[in-house]
């Protein structure tokens, strides 16, 4: 009966269990999402897209949608190249940079201490506490 309860995840497919979990979870939610809207719509009886409805907001920043899409895609492929932390490292400091939208010292430094903390604390509970191999 013991055996029920136990979950066995080989160390080397271990990084590809919590994604899994997560994209159902995300699936649930998109679909609650959904399921409220359109019970809303046949109650109020308003259709569910109407004329003026837009995807993005009336004054979005394409800049930050173009860099943000450019520095993940870069971010996938660095993986591959240099490692998870040294990749976390370099884009997530881009990401920052990208996000305040200034070159000030005082911005960087502080980008580039919160990255650092933030990847070696990341990396550090899942890769060594956890014990979850990281791509």
């Amino acid at each position: 009966m013991e055996s029920l309860f136990k979950l066995k995840i080989p160390y080397s497919t271990s990084h590809l269990f919590f994604p899994k979990i997560i994209i159902g979870i995300l699936i649930i939610l998109a679909f609650i999402i959904v399921t409220k809207k359109l019970i809303l719509c046949l109650r109020t009886k308003q259709p569910l897209f109407n004329k003026n409805w837009r995807f993005f907001v009336q004054d979005a920043d394409f800049f930050m949608l173009g860099g943000t899409l450019v520095l993940f895609g870069l971010y996938i492929w660095l993986l591959g190249v240099i490692g998870f932390l040294a990749s976390s490292l370099v884009c997530i400091f881009l990401f920052n940079v990208l996000f305040c939208r200034t070159l000030k010292l005082k911005s960087l430094l502080v980008s580039l201490v919160s990255t650092i903390v933030t990847c070696l604390a990341v990396w550090y509970l899942f890769g060594v506490v956890f014990n979850i191999s990281l791509p």
